[in-house]
Order: C-alpha cells, then structure tokens, then sequence
C-alpha cells in the first residue's frame, strides 16, 4: 500500500503551506493522479484520513482528479 507513503509526503507540503499561510483549517485538497500511478482511489482516501486525523486537515475534502499518464500532483490547497 504505497498510498500511504505518498499522503505521507503529501501532508508534509500542506503542513509547511498551513504554517507558512498562517492557517487554521484546510478546506479542500485537490490532487492529479495519473493512471500509471497505480494509486487505488479508496486506498488513497483511506491514507489520507488517517493522516489527516488532529490537523488542519482533518475536515478537508479530498478531490482526485484521475489523470492520463504517470503524473502525481498536488493541484490546489484551499484553506483559511
């Protein structure tokens, strides 16, 4: 379940944006993953609300946008 390790990676680029923008809450996460990734959608899901539990993210939704390719990539953060 590599998924793991990639929202693993992920949470750490949205823990320097919350500190560096001073936020109290993400509100959605906007991912693109590619086809080629072999990132299983409900896995991905599942990492991240595990990950997310106690921080700013933890009430984020999380889009995923499937993608051709072998791209993997943080879209957008929204917060506040």
């Amino acid at each position: 379940m590599h998924e793991m390790s990639v929202v693993g990676h992920l949470f750490e680029i949205i823990t320097d944006y919350v500190a560096e923008y001073e936020l109290e809450e993400i509100n959605r996460v906007v991912v693109r993953v590619g086809k080629l990734t072999c990132i299983e959608e409900s896995a991905f899901q599942f990492a991240f609300d595990v990950c997310a539990e106690g921080t700013a993210a933890e009430e984020a939704e999380l889009v995923i946008n499937r993608v051709k390719g072998d791209e993997l990539l943080l879209d957008k953060l929204e917060g506040s």
